[in-house]
């Protein structure tokens, strides 16, 4: 029984993975499309240095800046930088691109969706095949035990 919830556990497991893999990559499409937008209008402008973010030995600028008509631009750098590296560039300015409704982007960023729409349909089909395997192999491990349950209840008082 419990190498049977082990599998079952697996199996769901996997395709959480498979269907989170899909959503995240459906929301970052989108997103990526915006910011080729505001590279492609090629405003740059220089924003402040704000905040660090990151862990152990990769760590990225956090930037704001103030554009016309009280618009704040807010992000983070693609750059990495390490750790006292960093924390010396607060306060500091850093070129970004930016667009309208506060959309911005840091200089040196490439939005591309061409990963997106390669990664989408095979791990779409990666988690249709694991459906259909899990599916017909829970659908085969019942019909099997419905049977054994007949034979099992099937009364000893009967002739052949």
């Amino acid at each position: 029984m419990r190498k049977k919830v082990l599998r079952y556990f697996g199996w769901v497991c996997a395709e959480l993975i498979l269907l989170g893999v899909i959503i995240a990559c459906i929301f970052e499409i989108p997103r990526n499309i915006e910011a080729k937008k505001v590279v492609d209008k090629g405003v740059i402008v220089e924003a402040e240095v704000t905040g660090v973010g990151g862990h152990d030995s990769l760590y990225h600028l956090h930037y704001t800046y103030y554009g016309e008509n009280g618009i704040v631009y807010e992000g983070a750098s693609f750059s990495t930088y390490r750790y006292h590296e960093a924390y010396a560039l607060i306060g500091t300015t850093i070129p970004i691109y930016i667009g309208e409704n506060g959309i911005s982007v840091s200089v040196g960023y490439e939005p591309s969706i061409v990963g997106y729409v390669i990664l989408i349909p095979i791990v779409s089909v990666i988690f249709i095949a694991l459906n259909t395997i899990f599916v017909s192999y829970f659908l085969k491990r019942r019909k099997q035990s419905k049977i054994k349950l007949q034979e099992d209840s099937a009364s000893p008082f009967e002739s052949d």
